[in-house]
């Protein structure tokens, strides 16, 4: 009676054991199905994206860029319109190429600069309007 005792008591420790390991198979494909979806080219490049978006200081540079490149098309367009001389168009990609790199590289100079003009026209048209009101 001992020996079927022992017996079963293993092959119930085989059995526990066999549950246990295949309980650890599944969470190990799991695991690797995983990190084998995290390694796809599409999601690193998601994910690099993702905390290049994520980053403050980058999306500072990123509207800098942006202002830059604004600022420099609209300039091009004011100062040459849309002309068919070639001259004039080499001459307009050159200031919007000047324009860009200049507020590209001095954004904080460029935001003082225009807030400070804001302001003046602001208190112009308050000055404007003091100077109506009071000769009415």
């Amino acid at each position: 009676m001992q020996k079927q005792d022992a017996t079963s008591i293993l092959r119930e420790a085989i059995f526990q054991k066999e549950l246990e390991l295949s309980d650890q198979g599944k969470l190990l494909k799991e695991d690797f199905n995983a990190v084998y979806e995290n390694f796809k080219l599409v999601n690193l490049i998601k994910n690099a994206l993702r905390g290049v978006i994520e980053s403050k200081e980058i999306k500072g540079n990123v509207l800098d860029i942006v202002i830059g490149m604004a600022t420099g098309y609209v300039s091009k367009k004011v100062m040459i319109g849309t002309s068919h001389n070639p001259v004039k168009n080499v001459l307009g990609n050159l200031v919007q190429i000047g324009i860009t790199s200049l507020v590209t590289k001095n954004p904080e100079s460029i935001k003082t600069l225009g807030s400070l003009l804001i302001q003046s026209i602001f208190k112009r048209k308050k000055s404007d309007i003091n100077s109506m009101d009071e000769h009415s």
